[in-house]
This record gives C-alpha cells, structure tokens and sequence, in this order.
C-alpha cells in the first residue's frame, strides 16, 4: 500500500474514533434524515394526482381543497420538525469535534520543540485554529450530509420520475452526466480557490502578527509605511483570492441549473 494510501486510511482511522462516542447522536440524525427525505418525496409524488384531481376530475368541494391544504400543512410541517433534528444533531456533532480537534491541535503543538516553532510562521500556525479549522468544519458537514441525506434523496425522487414518466425520466438521465463534469469541473477549481485563499489569510496573519508583537522596532526605525504596504499587498491578494471563489460560486450554480 502506497503511503498518501495508508496515510488517508490512518486519518480516516483516527476520524472514526472521534466519531465513535456519538453513536446514538448519529443514529438519531440518520432517522431525521430519512423523515426528512420522505416528507420531502411524498408532495412530488402526490402532486400529479392531486392537480389531476382538480383539472380534470369532477369540481372538487371546498372541503377538499381544505383536506389538500391540510394534507400539505402536516407534511411540510413533519419536514420542517425532521430538518431541525438533522440540522441540530449534525451541527453539534461537527461542534463537539472541532471544539476536541482544535484543543487536541494546542496540546500538540505546545508539546513541540522549540527548533519547530523557529521554523514556522506564527501566521500558519494561528491559521491552524482558525481557517483550516472551519475547511474541515465545512468538510465534514458535507461529507456527513451528502451520502446519507442528499445521494439517498436524489435517487427516491429519480425513482418517482420513472414511476410517474419514464420516458422524460430517460431524457433527464441524459442530461445528469453532463451536469456531473460540470460539478465536477467547478468543484476542482472552487478547490484550488480555496486552497490559495488559505495561503493568503496564513501570510497575512503572519505579517499583522509581527508588526503588532515587534511594534516598538517599527516606532523607532519609522517603518510604519512599508509596514502598511506589505499588509495592503496581503490585504488585496486575500481579498482576490476571495473573489476567484465568489466568481466560481456565481457563474457555477447558473450553468450547472441550465
């Protein structure tokens, strides 16, 4: 097995450890879940009868719209209460071990040697409990949400388009690969945004950190301009960093929905 291999599984390992104590908490999420998806199926499902019902079928009386409109006031109702548990559960999950992470992270690095600390940037360090902290935050939200909430909802709702009308079911099977190179296509380069938008806060934590902590060298040598110089020169290119994302993200969500 090749190291990057054995590296992913040791951290994967390691993840699943943390995870561990909160078994019943993700139990308890998967069942919001799985409400969750069948509250959101059962109004596509129904719809077309119950349009149907109205269009074409006898005059409905009012208290059948009254029983529709009910009908959908207790199913969203069930949604929003299965949403909330799976909202709450998931994002205290994620809380709890960023929170064990990020004092796990301090106990390590106060424990090393004082050679590592002369090599690294006091920047990238702070930047550890912050910025990449809050990546893997979003990380795992997304990795915990998408197979057991989101892939299990796409395929009940894809199942339903084939049972209501295959034959526009196969023409949107045609157009899913061709927006999967599209996702897939825009989440590599929201990626690599991401990635420079971390060096760039790193480098700017860095410099604010230095010029306030050797604040008194700048008093006396008047190096207050070069100073605000290198820090607008970091300020910009975080803040270009930061638009190359917000681009991705704007021009992304249009054609992926064409």
């Amino acid at each position: 097995m090749s190291k990057p291999k054995s590296k992913k599984r040791s951290t994967f390992i390691r993840l699943i450890q943390l995870i561990l104590p909160y078994k019943g908490l993700i139990l308890f999420s998967l069942i919001c879940m799985v409400g969750f998806n069948i509250f959101t199926a059962a109004p596509v499902y129904y719809a077309k009868d119950i349009v149907d019902g109205i269009v074409y079928g006898d005059k409905p009386e009012l208290k059948q719209y009254f029983l529709v409109g009910l009908g959908l006031i207790i199913v969203f109702g069930l949604k929003g209460i299965f949403f909330f548990g799976q909202n709450y559960s998931i994002g205290y999950l994620v809380q709890r071990l960023i929170t064990r992470l990020r004092q796990r992270l301090f106990n390590h690095m106060v424990g090393l040697s004082f050679s590592f600390f002369s090599r690294s940037k006091t920047g990238d360090l702070v930047s550890r409990f912050t910025n990449d902290l809050n990546v893997f935050q979003n990380t795992l939200v997304i990795g915990v949400t998408g197979p057991f909430r989101d892939i299990p909802r796409f395929f009940m709702l894809l199942g339903i388009m084939f049972f209501r009308s295959w034959e526009l079911s196969l023409v949107t099977m045609i157009i899913i690969p061709i927006a999967l190179f599209f996702i897939h296509l825009f989440g590599l380069r929201n990626k690599k945004a991401v990635s420079d938008r971390q060096i760039s806060f790193s480098e700017l934590s860095t410099l604010v950190i230095e010029t306030i902590t050797g604040i008194r060298v700048v008093k006396a040598f008047g190096m207050e301009d070069y100073e605000q110089e290198r820090i607008n020169k970091a300020n910009e290119e975080l803040y270009s960093n930061h638009m190359r994302s917000i681009i991705i993200d704007s021009y992304s969500t249009p054609v992926i929905q064409v």
